[in-house]
């Protein structure tokens, strides 16, 4: 994940590690959950909403990884709320399996 955001991001200069470039995406999501294109919201609320974002790319990019990671991923109902998750991994079934 970490070549990857240098790829993307790190290496396309100061401009492209900007707030609001990450932001953007959490903002998209949030307007459309809302249904509105302008939304009033907290620095509080907002850091709350990036950190789930954040998670829920992790999450993703460990599904898509060798660790083949599974899992309950988030809707636009479920994202950005304190969801119940189910996981388990690939690897173990190999593991415990005789």
């Amino acid at each position: 994940m970490l070549d990857r955001f240098t790829q993307e991001v790190l290496l396309r200069g100061a401009e492209a590690c900007l707030p609001k470039n990450p932001l953007a995406a959490t903002f998209l999501i949030v307007s459309a959950k809302s249904q509105q294109y302008e939304i009033e919201t907290t620095v509080d609320e907002l850091h709350e909403s990036l950190m789930h974002y954040w998670v829920e790319l992790g999450l993703e990019n460990l599904h898509r990884s060798p660790v083949a990671l599974r899992y309950n991923p988030a809707n636009m109902e479920t994202i950005f709320t304190d969801r119940q998750l189910t996981m388990s991994l690939k690897i173990w079934e190999k593991i415990v399996t005789p």
